[in-house]
């Protein structure tokens, strides 16, 4: 897969989403019954949260499989993906004595000067080996995410799980199961047009920003450990970028 590949699908998996979220809201902004969009909105806003974070990791981790680079040179979190599934093959191994450890360990040892080779199926809603949404993506799911994938989980988003787990995943769980939302007064409703303005700026914000560090990851072969150095520096720069922006949009009145 060439870098021109991935990025053609960073981009159009992503424009489609974002119209997708601008066509509801303008019918939002719009619409007399603004609860009954409004309960519309924070569906489809979760859903295509959860549906770029999964496929675009997966094809993240589809790109640097195309391009055999061998184990010990890329960052630790490619080679705890290989270890994991050698665990997972040797443990069903049927045994009363070593032998699964030791075929475990010889794995591991050979390994390092391997490629790092997977089969993912970007497309498969089933294929949950290497990524798994758990069909609940909150802030703990997003942080073992961001772990395989080698990025970084930065403060910005680590403090911002109002609006992951509550804002986002509670709201649409409720809705999704058919149960009534909290509705003590308008300013405190979670369907309040200011509430859903800020959920949709904060979930596009966090989607263009993701799109970006994976495209940055591959320009720059960010998964090599050599780029340490250059990595570290560019993920401080952009934590510090995502919480000014997150900021922003939380003191939207």
């Amino acid at each position: 897969m060439r870098i021109d590949d991935f990025q053609d699908f960073l981009d159009s998996d992503l424009a489609w989403r974002k119209m997708e979220i601008s066509q509801l809201f303008m019918l939002l902004n719009r619409a007399e019954a603004h609860e009954v969009i409004g309960k519309s909105m924070i569906l489809l806003l979760y859903a295509h949260w959860e549906g770029f974070i999964k496929k675009s990791s997966k094809y993240y981790l589809k790109y640097v499989s195309d391009k055999n680079i061998n184990i010990q040179d890329l960052t630790p979190n490619f080679e705890a993906i290989m270890l994991k599934r050698f665990a997972r093959e040797c443990i069903d191994q049927d045994s009363n004595n070593l032998a699964k450890e030791f075929a475990l360990m010889d794995k591991h040892r050979k390994a390092k000067v391997r490629p790092f080779k997977i089969n993912i199926n970007i497309n498969d809603e089933f294929d949950k080996e290497f990524i798994d949404t758990q069909y609940n993506l909150s802030s703990k799911v997003l942080g073992n995410i961001i772990q395989i994938i080698g990025i970084k989980y930065n403060d910005a988003i680590k403090t911002r799980k109002q609006f992951l787990d509550v804002n986002l995943l509670k709201n649409r769980n409720a809705i999704g199961h058919g149960n009534q939302l909290s509705n003590n007064s308008d300013e405190l409703s979670p369907l309040n047009f200011s509430h859903i303005l800020k959920l949709k700026n904060f979930v596009v914000l966090m989607l263009d920003y993701f799109a970006e560090v994976l495209s940055k990851y591959v320009e720059e072969e960010f998964y090599l450990i050599s780029k340490e150095d250059k990595r570290n520096l560019y993920e401080d720069e952009q934590e510090e970028i995502l919480n000014n922006k997150l900021a922003q949009i939380e003191e939207e009145n």
